[in-house]
């Protein structure tokens, strides 16, 4: 079972009771959930098999206050951080994941909607600058592969 869309974590109880229902039922399924990592992991964790926390950078315009307690959480969760430019390498290396964190890390460098751009010198040279920093931070690089396939559309 995956859960995402909007933010998981605003329908806390409603949420806790969904996950009880599926976890303990005769489907017995993983769960996993999607955040944005603008909250805390709320206290039904233990229910869910797997998070994703997409901790936002600066040049998102919105930044998470929380991103330190999604470090906490287990090595079976991922922490993701798409990347716009070095600003927000610097942001990932303000918080030091690679100190603190148990879960998985996740560079996604940023990938424009104008297709001009992707097919571009600019954008190449970017994605093979976060390569770099993955390599060098050892942290796992990961394409936004539906924007490079299907470009700025929903339901794809």
């Amino acid at each position: 079972l995956c859960i995402t869309g909007g933010e998981p974590l605003l329908h806390g109880d409603d949420v806790a009771t969904l996950l009880t229902l599926f976890v303990t039922s005769v489907l017995e399924c993983d769960v996993e959930v999607f955040t944005n990592g603008s909250l805390p992991p709320p206290s039904w964790s233990p229910l869910v098999t797997t998070f994703i926390a997409d901790v936002k950078c600066p040049s998102s315009g919105t930044q998470s206050e929380c991103a330190r307690d999604w470090f906490k959480m287990r090595p079976t969760d991922q922490v993701k951080f798409v990347v716009a430019d070095r600003f927000d390498l610097a942001y990932v290396d303000s918080l030091n994941p690679a100190k603190y964190c148990r879960p998985e890390v996740l560079i996604s460098p940023m990938t424009p909607v104008s297709r001009q751009f992707v097919e571009g010198d600019n954008y190449m040279t970017w994605v093979h600058e976060v390569v770099e920093y993955c390599k060098v931070h050892n942290y796992r690089f990961s394409w936004q592969l539906h924007k490079l396939l299907w470009g700025n559309r929903r339901g794809v």
